[in-house]
């Protein structure tokens, strides 16, 4: 009888190099600090971004923990602590979703905001937004429960049918992409028609509108070239098109999914670190983290100097000086009374 092996493989190693994007749960946790604790930034863009990155960071989360739980169970040959993986693939699906659904959320915002700047200003506010963000949650939850749900019953024939996962990412993925990249293009040619328009600002108009496209394109394909890989790989084998190889469809598996994570990091830089009026707002409490950490070195080293031992002989030596010399001062107010008592004394026998 053989003994079980043990050693970490390749796709326990994958999932090792998968706790490397909990520096991307950082990143997003600081988006979500600063629009919570900086009060200029409490704008109805920035809440949209706010609530993608704790979309983000609640995926990022959940995919580190599972990480964790199957690195622990290879290496000391135990069962994952995970009971119920469907339930806990069903949450990680509608934190997935809602980060998709939370950048059409941000791509709706900014469409409105230039095409009706001033109705804008009624119909989008935080608490909307927020609301809006809370309805996207909900959508995703009916979608992963139902899936859920066919997992629970072993409805094989629907749930493993190519249909139904094709159904499911259509909706999760590809409708929030595709109504992202076309709200992005509606607003690249409204400002473009502008800038024809207004000819006393074209040269503005044209930066602005290159500024855009770009933002437009590179978001568009992060948002593909990230997350479509994995998702061909989940549909080989609804089409029978799976990899022979054990070893290489490992490695296929853990780079789609390393890419698939990527998106969620990238989302942060993105959003809110390209803003100025972000890293305004992240430089300013960096500086003034450092200066009360140099008030504080500062005080300290001046409470050490006052304790320390020939601070107090010099104090106690100045302290001796002091007495002496007010002694001193005694004395010599004493004769200096005594020396105008006896010169009266003596201008009275004169007198």
């Amino acid at each position: 009888m053989k003994r079980q092996s043990c050693e970490c493989g390749v796709g326990c190693i994958y999932k090792c190099v998968d706790l490397v994007y909990i520096l991307g749960v950082i990143t997003n946790i600081v988006v979500v600090w600063r629009v919570c604790v900086d009060k200029k930034l409490r704008s109805p863009t920035f809440v949209a971004i706010a609530c993608l990155a704790f979309s983000d960071a609640a995926f990022l989360t959940m995919n580190i923990i599972n990480a964790i739980d199957i690195i622990q169970s290879t290496t000391s040959c135990s069962k994952t602590r995970i009971n119920n993986q469907a339930a806990f693939n069903t949450i990680v699906g509608i934190t997935w979703f809602a980060a998709n659904a939370h950048v059409t959320i941000i791509a709706v915002l900014r469409c409105v905001m230039i095409l009706r700047p001033l109705e804008s200003h009624v119909y989008l506010t935080n608490r909307k937004i927020l609301i809006a963000s809370g309805v996207v949650w909900l959508i995703g939850g009916c979608i992963w429960v139902t899936v859920f749900l066919f997992q629970k019953f072993e409805i094989s024939s629907v749930g493993e049918s190519l249909e139904f996962q094709l159904t499911i990412y259509g909706l999760v993925f590809i409708s929030p992409v595709a109504i992202t990249a076309v709200l992005h293009l509606i607003k690249c040619r409204y400002i473009r028609q502008i800038s024809k328009d207004q000819q006393s600002n074209t040269v503005a108009m044209l930066k602005v509108y290159n500024r855009m496209s770009k933002m437009i394109l590179l978001v568009i394909l992060v948002a593909v070239v990230l997350q479509l890989p994995r998702i061909i790989y989940r549909l080989l084998p609804a089409l029978d098109l799976d990899i022979q190889s054990k070893t290489v469809s490992l490695h296929v598996q853990g780079c789609c999914f390393l890419l698939f994570l990527l998106n969620s990091c990238i989302n942060p830089v993105i959003y809110a670190f390209q803003s100025d009026r972000f890293r305004a707002s992240l430089c300013k409490t960096i500086r003034k983290s450092k200066r009360s950490v140099s008030l504080t070195a500062s005080k300290t080293n001046d409470t050490n100097i006052q304790s320390s031992p020939k601070c107090e002989r010099v104090s106690d030596n100045v302290t001796r000086t002091m007495d002496s010399s007010a002694c001193q001062f005694t004395d010599i107010s004493q004769s200096s009374t005594h020396f105008e008592s006896s010169s009266n004394h003596s201008d009275k026998i004169d007198k």
